[in-house]
Order: C-alpha cells, then structure tokens, then sequence
C-alpha cells in the first residue's frame, strides 16, 4: 500500500527540546497513554538512546525490548522497523535505547553522500506502518550539540 507523505505527516508528533530533563519523555508516555485510552491507536517512538519510555510504560521486561536495534538498523539500513504491540490498550511502541547510538553514526556518514535520504530515513521508516495509526508520537533525544542561545 502506498501511503502519501503529506498525510502522514498530519498524524505525527514530534516532542522536541534540545535540553535533557525536560519532561519529553514523561509528555510523550502521558499524552499517548491518554489518546490510547480514547479509543484512537497510537504508535510511540522512542528515539532516545536512553530508552526511558520503556521505564515510564513498564515493558522493560518484554521480550520485544530490543534496546533500540530494530529501529537503529531500519534508520540506518531500511528495512521494517518492529512494534512492541498492545504494551496498553490501543497503544503500540517503537522501543528505543542503546543502539540508536549506531543509527546516529551511519545518519551522518549518509548525510554526506546523501543528505535527503538521511533527513527522512525516519519518515521511510515510518510509513509504511502509518496508515495502522491515528497518530504517532514521536520522542526525540535531546540535542547532542549544544543550542546557541540567540541574543
């Protein structure tokens, strides 16, 4: 099925803030737990090399808690990137963790060569899976650079 990236886009979140400890990830696990529980399903991505979503909604024990491999290796490679479905009721997540350190590295070497393709290696990842969602909730690491203050 193809899905048109315009109409995608329209459905995702992305929670953003160049500053650690800035309660992304609790607003992410908060907002999408309650969406969940509305009725509308709803995918998280955890893009966090911390992996702290899984904390927050408990599935650090599950077996499809990969620590972030799959989604690292989707980025990075292409390929299907696989949920952890009905951690809640209407409520599927993209686990992250260590390995989007690795996703990292090969983003920015495939900058270089091809910087397109490396600023919507995520949005390839995640369209096909889009349609299956009423949104997706995305919670972005913070900035690995510092943020210039504007004066």
């Amino acid at each position: 099925m193809q899905t048109d990236f315009h109409e995608t886009r329209k459905r995702v979140i992305a929670v953003i803030n160049g500053k650690g400890g800035v309660l992304k990830t609790t607003l992410t696990a908060n907002v999408g737990g309650e969406l969940a529980a509305s009725g509308q399903k709803i995918l998280l991505v955890d893009l966090d090399p911390q992996g702290n979503l899984a904390e927050d909604l408990g599935y650090t024990s599950e077996t499809g808690d990969d620590q972030g491999r799959s989604l690292a290796s989707a980025i990075a490679f292409g390929g299907d990137a696989k949920p952890i479905e009905n951690v809640r009721a209407n409520l599927d997540v993209l686990p992250g963790g260590v390995h989007l350190e690795q996703a990292t590295a090969a983003l920015a070497a495939m900058a270089s060569k091809d910087p397109d393709g490396a600023k919507l290696a995520l949005a390839r990842v995640l369209a096909p899976m889009a349609p299956a969602y009423d949104m997706i909730l995305i919670d972005c690491p913070p900035a690995t650079k510092p943020c210039r203050q504007q004066r």
